[in-house]
């Protein structure tokens, strides 16, 4: 459907992907796509492109960047920088986060946070755990 970009193509080579074995390379492939994911984000110009509406849908890394910013619920103006980040904290509890990605929005009224989950599936529907505010609160360090 979509061509490898050089960014792409440069991030196969850095994990090796294309000599690595079957199982190995599918977790390869999961770390690949959140650094991936976090070199989009952190990209000023794909913020301004997007902002303004100079995305090529073509080509796949504005294709991607397109897809999670439209997600965001804010309007693009007041969106002056995104810091993202695959160093995420550890749960109260001392488990990994389920947050794969986290995206730092700033806003030109503050900031505020997405998490996000990376995952390959080719099914319709995919099974999530949910929790009470309270739990989330905790495990996340809430405390206000």
């Amino acid at each position: 459907m979509f061509a490898k970009t050089q960014l792409l193509e440069d991030l196969f080579e850095k994990y090796d992907i294309y000599d690595l074995s079957h199982g190995i390379k599918e977790d390869k492939l999961g770390d690949l796509m959140e650094e991936y994911c976090t070199i989009l984000l952190n990209s000023q110009e794909l913020l301004e492109d997007w902002q303004n509406g100079r995305l090529d849908l073509d080509n796949t890394d504005d294709y991607l960047y397109s897809l999670i910013m439209d997600k965001v619920d804010f309007d693009p103006d007041d969106i002056v920088e995104i810091e993202a980040t695959t160093d995420i904290e550890h749960r109260n509890t001392g488990g990994n986060s389920k947050t794969d990605v986290l995206a730092t929005l700033f806003l030109e009224s503050g900031e505020t946070y997405y998490p996000i989950s990376v995952k390959q599936t080719t099914v319709a529907k995919v099974a999530m755990a949910e929790f009470d505010a309270e739990t989330i609160f905790r495990e996340v360090g809430i405390t206000d």
